[in-house]
């Protein structure tokens, strides 16, 4: 039976954020570029990955796993990404539109 967490201080919480942001980074940076052509995005996503940590993180128990857990969440920001449907334009000038209607 393990034994139950002790509860962590917030300065004890941002270092340990602080320790597996620094250790996965690299790994994670490469996984999310080599499946995300644009450059500007994976950076993004990887933002967004490091965002939802340190929420998990302070919101509930201390994350076991958490370079498998990084890589989980990264997969699903991909996914997510590519799901989202295209945005398209709108025309310059609604009066195409309006003069087609009449």
């Amino acid at each position: 039976m393990e034994p139950p967490h002790a509860p962590t201080t917030l300065p004890q919480q941002d270092r340990e954020i602080a320790d597996a942001v620094a250790r996965e980074r690299p790994r994670l940076r490469n996984f999310i570029r080599r499946r995300v052509i644009d450059q500007d995005e994976a950076e993004d996503i990887l933002q967004d990955v490091f965002e939802e940590l340190v929420e998990a993180y302070r919101l509930t128990d201390p994350i076991e796993q958490i370079g498998a857990w990084l890589f989980r969440v990264a997969r699903n920001r991909i996914v997510d990404r590519f799901r989202k449907k295209k945005e398209v334009p709108l025309p310059d000038s609604f009066d195409a539109i309006e003069s087609d209607d009449d």
